[in-house]
């Protein structure tokens, strides 16, 4: 995430344009809007707040990538996100309303960005990828949120949530 820019959670791109923040989902359904219309989406909201422009990347191959939605969706969203932080929480919202709203038109992507002053946050993210080694990514990503979004992150809830998605 840093190499791309990301300084901050959740740091996303849709199609490779930069979109920082955890920004509603009328936000984020005018920048998908744009980009299944071919346009460029530029909006206020999307500029970097040092150069003014808006920022667009070649996303590298991402390894051991796992999609939620449609691999062949027109527009991809790769988030870079920390369990443990309170935006990214929202955002997990906004991102499950966008995979709703939009179906086969969008796929999704999950990056690890643990924040060091989040202590739960790299034992979450190992959580996350033990799950995902046992094809049960997303279902953690959500058990995950859920226990951020009450404060309840914690390694042995990690194994009891791991326990309730049937994971080794």
């Amino acid at each position: 995430g840093a190499s791309l820019g990301v300084s901050g959670t959740p740091g996303s791109f849709i199609n490779g344009y930069k979109v920082s923040g955890a920004l509603p989902y009328d936000m984020i359904k005018q920048v998908i809007d744009r980009v299944l219309s071919n346009g460029v989406p530029d909006f206020d909201f999307m500029k970097d707040q040092n150069t003014g422009e808006i920022v667009k990347v070649d996303l590298p191959e991402l390894p051991n990538v796992v999609w939620r939605g449609s691999e062949k969706a027109e527009v991809t969203v790769v988030e870079f996100s920390d369990f443990e932080c309170p935006y990214c929480s929202r955002f997990a919202d906004t991102m499950e309303q966008v995979l709703a709203d939009y179906g086969d038109k969008v796929k999704f992507t999950y990056r690890h960005f643990p924040l060091s002053f989040h202590a739960q946050a790299q034992k979450a993210a190992e959580a996350f990828e033990c799950a995902k080694e046992q094809n049960k990514a997303f279902e953690m990503h959500d058990e995950l949120f859920e226990l951020a979004k009450t404060n309840q992150l914690s390694v042995l809830n990690f194994k009891k949530a791991a326990g309730e998605l049937g994971l080794k």
